[in-house]
């Protein structure tokens, strides 16, 4: 995730993938790139939150709220979370006016969007969220990925009602820094991982627990290439009494890992990952469990270097089950974590789908694949999805990281926005 805080280069083969430089991008590159064009034809369009809902690969879409920045905030990165009647999630924010720092909002099914705290950043309080919000005894738990005392990222809790405090603020030294996925609950406590882990050469990222008390210990501090993972960004998955999670790079062929790591810390890699044109590369996104296997995908690797889904079972027996082909036809880049609901897999792609700003698809567990909706991007649409998709009320709800346009465009025309798809 964007930050100035040592997050490393990493290198591929086939694509130079330095990461940290490529998500400050990802806020407004592509978007701008896509849409140079219609922004010469003619003045700023207000900010809408009335896409018509469309037909698209047997679906229903429909663009429930563009952000408009400021206040408003802008850009969330990970998806939503079902609390009672409403959604919850975090905006990153875009550092200018009074919602620059991120923030915390709700929105209803219908589209209705509330902020309800917006970040003050360092020293005293959280910047920039980027994590998928988690529930522990009716309050939100969230990290910041920069922020807090030493402005190395926070976890913090928020109600329901806006009232918001620090659980903990990462140190540095032995400490993890940059939390940049969500947290999970397992037996009261809460699980996460930093992508960086502020101890010198060695060490790329850690999984720590923390106590809403906000006391935190690190468990595994992630040692890279050739025998453990670098730099976990996705969010970490409870099964059978350990945790599971990916690594976006190290492990055997610097390609990323899948690992297993039990509450006490032991850690071990379940598979590394072999690269295109066999294999899948570079996995940001969290696990799902489907039966006995572990589902996910990489954002690069495959026939086609587009990236791929995989299954891979706890003894580390791994096959692609889909490669992604990119455009005219297909989505390309998957970052999120998948969504499993009556059989079948659905995810996002960041890239390509028919207009080059991302896609929804759907999978089978054999491969079967199809793509639900391409984003439009400007003026009334979401585009270039980084997070996964949610059920809530019989429909899938989700986020969109660029996109959108609105009036006042010189401060941030391209917040990004909030989408329902029916299947």
């Amino acid at each position: 995730m964007p930050s100035n805080h040592g997050v490393r280069y990493r290198y591929m083969t086939t694509r130079i993938v330095p990461f940290g430089t490529l998500l400050l991008s990802l806020l407004t590159a592509v978007a701008l790139d896509a849409c140079d064009a219609r922004m010469s034809a003619g003045p700023e369009i207000p900010q809408t939150a009335e896409a018509d809902a469309v037909a698209a690969g047997g679906a229903v879409y429909k663009s429930l709220h563009l952000f408009a920045g400021g206040a408003d905030g802008a850009n969330p990165y990970d998806a939503l979370t079902p609390l009672g009647g409403s959604l919850y999630g975090v905006t990153y924010g875009n550092k200018i006016g009074t919602g620059g720092f991120g923030t915390v909002y709700r929105v209803s099914a219908s589209g209705t969007e509330t902020v309800l705290y917006r970040f003050a950043g360092s020293p005293k309080d959280g910047a920039e969220p980027v994590g998928k919000l988690v529930v522990l005894n009716g309050m939100l738990y969230g990290t910041t990925y920069n922020g807090g005392t030493k402005d190395l990222g926070t976890v913090f809790a928020v109600d329901t009602s806006g009232k918001e405090h620090l659980v903990y603020s990462f140190q540095g030294g032995s400490d993890g820094t940059n939390p940049a996925a969500g947290l999970i609950v397992m037996s009261g406590k809460l699980y996460g991982t930093t992508v960086d882990s502020g101890g010198g050469s060695q060490g790329d990222g850690t999984v720590f627990d923390v106590t809403p008390s906000g006391d935190e210990h690190v468990l595994h501090t992630f040692q890279g290439y050739p025998n453990d993972g670098e730099s976990p960004y996705g969010q970490l998955l409870a099964a059978g009494g350990q945790l599971y999670g990916t690594t976006q790079s190290g492990g055997a062929n610097r390609y990323g890992t899948v690992f297993a790591i039990s509450t006490a810390g032991k850690e071990h890699v379940v598979y590394s990952f072999a690269g295109p044109p066999d294999d899948g590369a570079l996995a940001i996104g969290g696990l799902i469990k489907v039966g006995a296997f572990f589902y996910g995908t990489t954002e690069d690797g495959g026939s086609s270097n587009d990236g791929t889904v995989f299954r891979v079972s706890g003894a580390g027996n791994e096959s692609v089950v889909y490669d992604f082909k990119g455009q005219p036809s297909d989505g390309s880049s998957p970052r999120a974590t998948l969504l499993e609901m009556n059989g079948l897999l659905y995810g996002t792609t960041y890239e390509d789908g028919a207009e080059s700003m991302g896609s929804i698809f759907e999978t089978t567990t054999s491969g079967g694949e199809k793509i639900l909706y391409s984003f439009k991007g400007e003026p009334k649409d979401g585009a270039n999805p980084f997070a996964g998709l949610v059920t809530f009320n019989g429909a899938l709800y989700g986020t969109a990281l660029n996109g959108g346009r609105h009036t006042g465009g010189a401060t941030h025309p391209y917040g990004g926005g909030l989408f329902k798809l029916t299947p």
